[in-house]
């Protein structure tokens, strides 16, 4: 899963835990540092969480589409 959708999937799984110390989730680009997900408390804490990944050599080409494989998909092979 490629980070934009796995961003996106973090933010649902947050928004919707429906914690009530949650204030919301919002996306901050650090400059250089590269984008982070700040998660703002009600006790004023901000946590920043930045999602990084990686592919094996001869892995995921990342100037193609992402090909999304699915549990179903891999039960019927």
């Amino acid at each position: 899963m490629r980070n934009p959708r796995f961003r996106a999937l973090l933010v649902e799984m947050i928004n919707g835990a429906d914690h009530p110390d949650v204030i919301g989730v919002e996306e901050i680009d650090r400059g250089p540092q590269g984008k982070v997900l700040r998660v703002s408390f009600r006790d004023g804490v901000k946590i920043d969480l930045m999602v990084v990944n990686s592919a094996p050599d001869r892995g995921d080409n990342h100037r193609e589409p992402e090909t999304i494989v699915r549990k179903q998909d891999l039960a019927e092979r």
